[in-house]
């Protein structure tokens, strides 16, 4: 190799090398870029207004001026040092809506969060839905957020149960995710499973008798409440598992719902891990 192509080639490899580190850079900046597009978002509920009854549409998502607000809302004043309606400057504030249609079942929504998602507001909630009542209500939350967080506003709601007690698991804590653990087994060395609860209400399980070839096990569907709001059913038309839905974990029940007991009593537990 003479002297010139020598120097090209050495040229043409610090080229190749420079190109692919600013490539893993910018893949780099591009993934913390992505991981920092989600950021909460800050506000407060507006209290103490009712929807007028001469509104029969749906209230618009997003109210920028105090003048459409008036349109809608009407201050319902009660007794008390928190009985007035809480006050909403619109020159610096906005207010975004979730309404449900007039019903006369039991109904509470319940704020969870709101996001920006790449510029975009996402508020999520629950609508928890109880017993039939004697007469109709139109169900609403409303939240107060900084004109500075401006965006497009899209609602993110999750349906599940009303619950006489409002300390229960279902209420209380953050319930969904995956969870994971090698449950005992009388014929093998461990069932290694996994399980997935989503806020829509549907679960997925994974299930592998360790020591045995091809001794898988798959469950999805929706999960049942119990009238607590303390522990989960996951069946299908073959199988059926219990759970006691605790703080960052599952406990495995009996099929009759009653804890597990015996020396491996504490082996019944999988582990949220996301």
């Amino acid at each position: 190799m003479n002297a010139f192509n020598k120097i090209t080639w050495i040229a043409l490899l610090s080229l190749l090398f420079f190109t692919a580190c600013n490539s893993s850079n910018s893949s780099s900046e591009s993934e913390d870029s992505q991981e920092a597009s989600t950021v909460d978002v800050a506000y407060k509920i507006a209290e103490n207004y009712f929807i007028k009854n001469d509104v029969e549409n749906t209230v618009p998502v997003k109210i920028v001026s105090q003048e459409e607000f008036d349109h809608y809302f009407g201050m319902a004043t009660t007794m008390g040092a928190e009985g007035k309606p809480t006050e909403i400057d619109f020159s610096q504030e906005f207010v975004i809506v979730a309404d449900q249609k007039e019903t006369d079942i039991k109904t509470e929504i319940v704020p969870v969060s709101l996001e920006k998602v790449d510029g975009q507001l996402s508020f999520n909630f629950n609508v928890l839905k109880g017993e039939e009542q004697s007469f109709t209500s139109r169900p609403f939350l409303m939240i107060i957020v900084s004109k500075s967080e401006e965006g497009e506003v899209v609602l993110s709601p999750n349906e599940g149960p009303l619950f006489a007690d409002e300390h229960n698991s279902y209420n209380s804590l953050d319930w969904n995710g995956t969870y994971e653990g090698v449950l005992p087994c009388a014929d093998c060395e461990g069932i290694k499973t996994t399980v997935i609860l989503e806020t829509d209400g549907k679960f997925t399980v994974n299930a592998e008798y360790l020591g045995k070839e091809s001794a898988l096990m798959d469950m999805e569907g929706e999960m049942e409440w119990s009238d607590d709001g303390n522990r989960i059913v996951l069946a299908t038309e073959d199988e059926k598992m219990l759970f006691q839905v605790q703080e960052g974990s599952l406990l495995m029940l009996d099929q009759e719902g009653n804890a597990i007991t015996g020396e491996l009593a504490d082996a019944y537990l999988l582990e949220k891990i996301k």
